[in-house]
């Protein structure tokens, strides 16, 4: 006799019983490998970390030999990680101390962003007034049915903890990660400089865009630094500096301008929309490549930049909308409905909202995204620039104080210009000039260890200054001619004969 069956749901259906299947350790491992973190991706998924420690500061380490590259450290001075949760934190899938402000969602951030481009994950950690803790991860250690955590003894981990680490300390508390046997370290001999020069660039744009808000509002320093295992020397300490997307300065009078999108079971998401200056010379004009690719929407959760891309498939990149970006913070509530990925690099937005945003988001005006898309268009269509609209160079980042920044931003604004800031970083340059200038990130480097001569911070600040006015004009180039570059080295030859 054949069984009537009445349910539709396969839910439905009684069992007869049940067993218990446990997941092929190695398997899953080998899954989360695969999830595709390239290697900014990752370090910014421990930074995550960090700042949900409370860091202050951050550094990102790299040990190399002369020969090979050998591993990466991420250290901040955090809250640390106590015994009792040093196992939930190398856990997969355990979340510590979650809260509605956590960069971390899933629980899985340092494990799998490590995995996915090592084969090792070390963590060292002490709480304030606790008993210092560390751990070890290998994917030797992880068979088919087991997950096999190395633990290592206090006193190992406490003198590790104690190493000279330059900017940072972390004696007292901290947490240090590292990370061996990194694929992309793969690499021939020979090569070793040019390929931290590279990560080292994609570092700072990848950092300085997803995590400027927390650099620009000084809740966190992020450096990236170089030691040679062999020599015991650092190559020196390199500030990230912030890469906001969004303009200082309106390319239209009329924005920036709020849109609000309010969907049902959803609620309101706001969109902030901006018009970009016609051919601006802030490198966040470009960013790492054109106007064009930098076009859309940037999606934030708790302030950390998720990604851009483009305009999520409901229009084409095109040049004419080059102008146009639109930042949408999301509430970590609405993760699982905007699909964020456990890597936090990428949103999948509903339909309910793709088809609604363009012409439901209305501002207090009544007009449409779609009527800024229009602006935007316009103001790009232009002949020229707004001849009223000049651009104006000025002391920025590291020339002294927000209150003496200030102070210069008089000093060489007079009207309707757009402010271009030059940064001014302190760096162990590997040559005995005194300086070098990047027209292209708007920056000027000065070799410290040239500038241990002035006995206070006012002195190098007026000094900082002279050397601004000495090379500013050049930043308003596109390309530095013979006769600029010998201009620099004359001045590198005088300054020096000074010092």
């Amino acid at each position: 006799m054949t069984l009537e069956v009445k349910e539709h749901q396969a839910s439905e259906v009684k069992s007869s019983g049940t067993s218990q299947l446990l997941p092929n350790a190695y398997g899953v491992l080998r899954g989360f490998k695969a999830i595709g973190y390239s290697l900014p991706e990752a370090l910014s998924d421990l930074i995550d970390n960090s700042i949900d420690a409370k860091a202050k500061k951050v550094v990102i380490q790299f040990g190399r030999t002369n020969d090979e590259l050998k591993f990466i450290q991420v250290i901040d001075d955090g809250e640390g990680i106590t015994p009792d949760h040093i196992d939930n934190a190398m856990g997969w899938g355990y979340e510590s101390k979650k809260t509605d402000s956590s960069l971390g969602c899933f629980g899985l951030g340092m494990k799998t962003a490590s995995f996915a481009i090592a084969d090792s994950l070390t963590v060292f950690s002490r709480a304030k007034g606790k008993t210092p803790v560390g751990r070890r991860w290998t994917d030797k250690n992880i068979t088919e049915k087991d997950w096999t955590i190395e633990k290592i003894d206090k006193k190992i981990v406490e003198a590790w903890l104690s190493r000279d680490f330059g900017e940072i300390d972390i004696s007292k508390q901290g947490t240090l990660v590292q990370l061996d046997n990194v694929q992309e370290f793969n690499i021939g001999a020979g090569q070793v400089t040019e390929t931290l020069g590279t990560i080292s660039k994609d570092l700072h744009f990848h950092i300085g865009l997803h995590f400027h808000r927390f650099i620009e509002s000084k809740k966190i320093e992020i450096f990236i630094t170089v030691l040679n295992i062999e020599t015991g020397d650092s190559l020196g300490y390199s500030k990230i500096s912030p890469l906001d997307p969004m303009p200082k300065i309106s390319g239209n009078k009329s924005y920036p301008k709020t849109y609000t999108l309010k969907l049902d079971g959803i609620g309101g998401i706001d969109v902030n929309a901006y018009v970009w200056p016609k051919n601006s010379k802030n490198p966040e004009y470009k960013m790492n490549g054109t106007a064009a690719t930098s076009q859309g929407f940037y999606w934030y959760r708790n302030d950390r930049l998720i990604n851009q891309d483009g305009w999520n498939r409901l229009r084409d990149t095109e040049p004419h909308y080059s102008l146009a970006r639109a930042s949408i913070d999301l509430s970590p509530e609405y993760d699982s409905i905007f699909g964020l990925q456990v890597g936090k690099y990428k949103v999948e937005p509903p339909k309910l909202f793709l088809n609604n945003v363009f012409d439901n988001s209305l501002s207090k005006d009544d007009s449409s995204l779609r009527d800024w898309i229009k602006d935007a268009e316009e103001t790009y269509r232009k002949k020229a620039v707004d001849p009223k609209l000049n651009f104006v160079y000025v002391p920025g980042e590291g020339f002294g104080s927000k209150a003496q920044i200030k102070s210069y931003e008089k000093l060489f604004v007079t009207g309707n210009e757009e402010i271009v800031p030059i940064k001014c970083n302190l760096e162990q340059l590997n040559n005995d000039r005194l300086l070098e200038i990047n027209i292209n990130d708007f920056s000027i480097t000065l070799n410290k260890k040239m500038l241990k001569t002035f006995k206070n911070d006012a002195l190098l600040n007026s000094f900082k200054l002279s050397i601004f006015l000495l090379v500013r004009e050049y930043f308003g180039f596109t390309s530095l001619k013979k006769n600029h570059i010998q201009e620099l080295e004359d001045i590198n030859k005088y300054l020096m004969g000074a010092i």
